[in-house]
């Protein structure tokens, strides 16, 4: 929005073209306390900080699906990235996911894959 320019970073060009699978396997992995997948992996992923990507896109559904676009941005800058349920809530809010989406059963579900 500030630059008025589509960011071509390669992790956005590689978000844009495969996004459905990186929503995929957002949803699976978000309440997870490791974002070695994510963020920071540059030396051990094809696809390193694939994170950036999902937030921009979260951001911009919350900011498409709300009338008060100042005051889309205004939440989007003062959110409390440090409390989970406000971040939670602002998932939701945004529309990213279609469909409900059960935190408790998200987070057994990764503790099963990890044991």
């Amino acid at each position: 929005l500030v630059t008025h320019k589509k960011n071509n970073s390669a992790y956005m060009i590689y978000g844009r073209k495969n996004e459905k699978e990186i929503k995929e396997k957002f949803l699976v992995e978000m309440f997870g306390k490791s974002i070695s997948n994510w963020l920071y992996n540059g030396s051990n992923s094809p696809n390193p900080d694939l994170g950036y990507f999902v937030g921009y896109s979260i951001c911009k559904a919350y900011y498409n699906c709300h009338k008060d676009k100042r005051q889309s941005i205004k939440k989007i800058i003062e959110l409390n990235y440090n409390h989970e349920d406000e971040i939670t809530d602002f998932l939701k809010e945004s529309g990213y996911y279609l469909e409900p989406f059960d935190k408790r059963a998200l987070l057994k579900n990764l503790q099963s894959q990890k044991q």
